[in-house]
């Protein structure tokens, strides 16, 4: 089994840090994930091109109609954290460094990227990382991640990526849906190999989060030392369910990079409330001079 220093070494340095960018070292390989034991259960539609030819719309006669099986990416809620008093330390547990930044869930489409936040909002700000993944995955997937800005040691710099002065990268724990397969009633431990099968090794726009078995206070101590936001906490085979079991953050209460930032985020709020109301008053205002 790794030590925990060679793991924490693999951990803080992130693998775009190890060399150039060689986005094709590695390509999704659906056959590994095949091999694993995966289920084809999401939707898909069926299109008919027509023919120029007369015989109809649809018919399926060679040469005068194209079949293509198009995948439609379901719609997921992320698994939501709850926060933990204390580490601790159990077999049939996997725990991760905690990235400082958004959560989100990418929909990787046959053309498009949506990042979307846990409260279902689609962030509009990282455009370029919308279309640098789609580069880096060419087949329709979602994952489950973070989208955060790194430094040189791999930690995360959340203040470079709220001031968009760092380059946003999404850093992936965890895949949810492949290729018209449906992975959530796979096990965390099945879900996590078959992320590390799709994901470059030195893409710099989207990192496999990687994790530890068992020692969850060892990690905590690695995370404090190195002034990180905390750990996570995940059974390692568990469901991705809202009703099944649940993943547990425990946070480094002596963590910088927090200071100050409930009283820049309350103020963000009220400022919105305020706009808010404004924009609704006004838009009363209009409203009754159109009746008059």
């Amino acid at each position: 089994m790794t030590t925990v220093d060679t793991v924490s070494r693999l951990l803080l340095t992130p693998h775009w840090a190890e060399g150039g960018v060689d986005a094709a070292s590695r390509i999704i390989d659906t056959s590994r994930v095949r091999d694993i034991g995966m289920r084809l259960t999401a939707p898909y539609f069926l299109f008919y091109y027509p023919s120029a030819r007369p015989g109809g719309f649809g018919q399926k006669a060679p040469g005068l109609c194209t079949m293509e099986a198009v995948h439609v990416l379901p719609h997921i809620e992320p698994l939501p954290l709850v926060r933990g008093p204390a580490p601790f330390s159990y077999p049939d547990w996997l725990f991760e460094l905690k990235y400082d930044g958004f959560r989100a869930l990418a929909f990787v489409d046959r053309d498009s990227v949506r990042l979307v936040s846990r409260n279902g909002n689609a962030f509009t700000m990282f455009s370029d990382l919308c279309e640098n993944l789609k580069q880096v995955l060419p087949h329709p997937a979602i994952l489950d991640g973070e989208i955060a800005c790194l430094d040189a040691e791999g930690r995360s710099q959340f203040n470079r990526l709220l001031f968009r002065r760092g380059i946003p990268r999404f850093c992936a724990f965890d895949l949810l849906w492949l290729d018209g397969r449906d992975l959530r009633d796979e096990s965390l431990a099945r879900r996590k190999r078959a992320l590390r099968s799709v994901i470059p090794q030195r893409s710099p726009h989207l990192l496999y989060v990687e994790h530890l078995e068992s020692e969850g206070e060892r990690l905590f101590e690695l995370a404090c030392a190195e002034d990180l936001e905390g750990i996570v906490a995940k059974p390692k085979h568990s469901r991705y369910r809202v009703d099944g079991d649940g993943w547990i953050k425990i946070k480094n209460r002596r963590y910088s990079q927090i200071a100050g930032r409930s009283e820049f985020f309350d103020q963000d709020k009220e400022r919105a409330a305020r706009e808010s109301s404004r924009v609704g008053w006004d838009a009363c205002t209009h409203a009754c001079a159109a009746l008059r």
